[in-house]
């Protein structure tokens, strides 16, 4: 992994520490095989998170992001290095890990409160104490009062709210999402982003989380792996010391924030190679 030699007050190198891990990647790498030969899609990742940490994979489309959350996940299996949750091998999906997808992945026949407590079947709970436990995560994204609408009667925001109380019911270690707020408009996907931070402030849950978004990124993240293209391996590890609390819209119009947003654009222009206009337009 190269070395950034440009500074800024709030991303500095990853330093190794000593606290627990929760998820680490041991030279993983990862191909699909096709008609027309092999495609490397990750390439040498290694990468450690430690427990409680907000971590953010970034990186231009097509760099593997949602194949290396996949694979944490235990959906896909890694052709090469070792994948492990708090010391254990992932053999496939887990009651440790959660995951939260970009499609919401709702059950439309089923009313809000039963889709969060479809989380809870497998913790052998009596039914009135299921529904207690998803009346409080649905309390805690605001939706209690809509516990007996059904996902076609919910916004897109609502039924993403849903689906983030439905994987913290089940009580997970970690969390993986998987472009959450991708396909909201611009002003909801900010709400979220504000409450999903609020959320993890109060839960500190361990979060692997996937976004395109640089300002997403900087936002919601303690740490930001870069990752290069094709085939995706970190291009820098990042960790972000802008202050927290930081659920606050104030805190996107800072000066380390936009320092944070040019250093990290300038690595993935470098991964991209736009096109450039030289000359005047004819």
């Amino acid at each position: 992994m190269p070395f950034i030699t440009r500074k800024s007050p709030a991303l500095e190198m990853v330093e190794p520490t000593t606290d627990e891990i929760a998820v680490s990647l041991d030279g993983v790498g990862h191909w699909f095989d096709g008609p027309s030969g092999r495609t490397q899609v990750l390439s040498d990742i290694n990468i450690q998170i430690k427990t409680g940490e907000f971590f953010t994979v970034l990186g231009p489309s097509g760099c593997g992001k949602t194949t290396l959350l996949n694979i944490v996940g235990g959906f896909i299996e890694a052709k090469a290095g070792e994948v492990a949750t708090f010391g254990e091998a992932v053999t496939g999906p887990g009651p440790d890990r959660g995951v939260i997808f970009q499609s919401y992945a709702l059950f439309h026949w089923l009313s809000v409160l039963k889709n969060v407590e479809f989380a809870l079947h497998g913790h052998k709970l009596p039914k009135s104490e299921r529904a207690d436990v998803a009346l409080q995560y649905l309390d805690l994204v605001g939706l209690k009062d809509f516990r007996h609408h059904y996902p076609y009667q919910l916004s897109g925001g609502m039924k993403q709210r849903v689906a983030i109380a439905r994987a913290l019911a089940a009580n997970p270690k970690i969390l993986l999402m998987d472009e959450p707020f991708a396909a909201l408009d611009a002003q909801m996907r900010e709400v979220l982003q504000e409450e999903l931070l609020e959320i993890w402030q109060r839960t500190r849950k361990t979060v692997l989380f996937i976004t395109h978004s640089v300002d997403e990124a900087i936002f919601l993240s303690t740490d930001i792996c870069v990752m290069s293209a094709n085939p995706g391996r970190p291009k820098a590890l990042l960790s972000n010391n802008l202050p927290q609390p930081r659920a606050d819209c104030r805190a996107r119009t800072t000066a380390a924030f936009q320092e944070s947003k040019e250093r990290i654009l300038g690595l993935i222009r470098e991964e991209v190679h736009p096109t450039r206009i030289r000359g005047p337009l004819p």
